[in-house]
């Protein structure tokens, strides 16, 4: 890259050559050098930018892991644990604001449980992700866990399948501390939000996807969450609970650290219907290691973890598209098993599909073999012992199916203006018939495709009329199909194509 300098001089000899000088002559060098040198620059930058490895913009590596469907880790807020006892009946709802101080609030998200087993030993159980509802005058003393955070932003919305797809945040600088609540049927749900774009595909009925956006924002995908409501609702109708229209309201919550709030107010903190009472330090050591607390008080504070930084993003980018988002349009499932087979299974002639029945999840994959020669069991276990990774599912959740074959007949009488020695059994047979319809998943040969075939059929040279036009169709086991209207057309079906065309001369 040429600096300033270089620039300026390489102007000035262009000026000197043409015998031009004066303070105009130097002003215009200085500002043809500047132009020059800004705009190699900003070439060189947006270059560097476009790059996942090379951007040093936080911004540009956001961007690049939105379009692998990487969720950037924004970090969770510090937690602050209370030893509490309760003096009155209280309710925690998760991410419930339990504490408001000046600065920041305190949400609520779960409990440790204290065990002391029969040798004296003390063991921790967090009961996270769970409402706590307590009587009065309880003894015990409780350990509530929440997280401490600057501000709370809310997005609430009505889904269904037709049309929401994900609900996104207009706030910046979230935590990875999100909280989704699902109105089905008057009973709020909160599924996990999950960083891993598969969970919310393979576990559609607990899991929805939290997606980073630009500024460390945050959009949430909940679409196979609703799609699975609609699901159970076809399969058990009697479940009138479930609603085609669902609220949904998340929450999202800014990010911070610890070292950002100050110490006194901390140290002062108090829930309403409760005594904070001081930890054992001899007992409770091993809890209270590596927290900043202050067991005198009944407090520990557990440090916020840290967001993914420049350095490391693009590694655990690349590391989770490899592991978890490797098939990236729906021809890769497909794709896969023609790599794999390719002297059994057509190039292109594959077709999956994806079912979820309450917990069933199952990834069917259907292929045209070629030339009948058919996967085997043999080869079917070996692709699953293989690639089964590949597909976010189970062994047994995946199945490869082959296709089956029907035949369409189509019997065409055409009336040219004159005898040529055009071959219209190629021109039709072939490359509107078989080349655009047969071997392939997904034809469906309705009023609208039929008018697409004749429309084609009388682009052709010295086509006068078409006085014939006929199409039968014969099911796998041999039977004549008269009408689609009757019957129901299986997704895995493709066809073999034949025709007969008769032409006849008018004078």
């Amino acid at each position: 890259m040429k600096t300033l300098s270089d620039y300026i001089n390489d102007y000035k000899s262009v000026a000197d050559r043409l015998g031009y000088t004066g303070e105009s002559v130097n002003l215009l060098v200085q500002l043809l050098a500047n132009a020059s040198y800004i705009s190699e620059v900003e070439n060189i930058a947006y270059t560097r930018e476009a790059s996942l490895d090379k951007a040093i913009l936080m911004n540009s590596k956001i961007q690049h892991c939105m379009n692998d469907m990487y969720s950037v880790y924004r970090g969770h807020c510090p937690r602050v644990v209370f030893s509490v006892k309760f003096a009155r009946p209280v309710t925690f709802m998760l991410y419930d604001e339990i504490l408001k101080s000046s600065s920041f609030s305190v949400y609520y998200i779960g409990y440790y449980q204290k065990i002391i087993r029969d040798d004296g030993n003390i063991d921790w159980i967090y009961n996270g992700d769970e409402d706590l509802i307590l009587g009065s005058g309880s003894e015990e003393t409780r350990y509530i866990v929440g997280f401490i955070s600057p501000s709370r932003s809310q997005v609430s919305t009505t889904a269904n399948i037709y049309n929401n797809y994900y609900i996104e945040s207009s706030s910046t600088n979230l935590s990875n501390d999100v909280y989704v609540g699902i109105n089905e049927g008057g009973i709020i749900s909160h599924p996990k939000v999950s960083r891993i774009f598969s969970d919310h595909i393979l576990y559609p009925k607990d899991a929805v996807f939290d997606l980073t956006t630009t500024d460390y924002g945050s959009r949430v995908y909940i679409a196979d969450y609703i799609s699975n409501l609609n699901d159970i609702k076809q399969w058990q109708p009697e479940l009138d609970n479930t609603q085609t229209n669902t609220p949904i309201t998340a929450y999202f919550y800014e990010y911070s650290k610890i070292e950002e709030y100050n110490t006194a107010e901390l140290q002062r903190l108090q829930l309403k219907g409760g005594e904070i009472v001081p930890f054992d330090e001899e007992k409770d050591s091993n809890f209270l290691y590596g927290k900043i607390g202050y067991p005198e008080r009944g407090l520990a504070f557990i440090k916020e973890t840290e967001r993914d930084v420049l350095s490391t993003v693009h590694y655990k980018a690349n590391r989770s598209r490899y592991l978890h988002t490797i098939l990236r349009s729906n021809s890769d499932v497909g794709y896969m098993l023609e790599q794999a087979f390719p002297e059994k299974v057509k190039s292109g002639g594959t077709f999956f599909k994806f079912t979820s029945v309450g917990d069933l999840n199952t990834l069917s994959i259907y292929y045209i073999p070629i030339n009948g020669n058919a996967l085997d069991d043999s080869d079917i276990q070996k692709f699953k012992d293989t690639r089964v990774a590949y597909y976010a599912v189970e062994e047994d959740q995946l199945e490869v199916i082959k296709g089956v074959e029907w035949t369409a007949k189509f019997e065409i009488t055409i009336e040219l203006y004159k005898n040529l020695a055009e071959d219209y059994t190629d021109a039709i047979g072939k490359k509107i018939l078989k080349d655009q319809y047969e071997n392939k998943f997904n034809v469906v040969f309705n009023d609208d495709l039929i008018g697409e075939i004749k429309t084609a059929i009388g682009k052709l040279p010295n086509i006068k009329n078409i006085t014939n036009f006929q199409v039968t169709f014969i099911d796998s086991i041999g039977n004549f199909i008269e009408s689609f209207d009757e019957i129901e057309i299986p997704e895995s079906v493709y066809y073999k194509v034949e025709s007969n065309i008769n032409l006849v001369i008018r004078t």
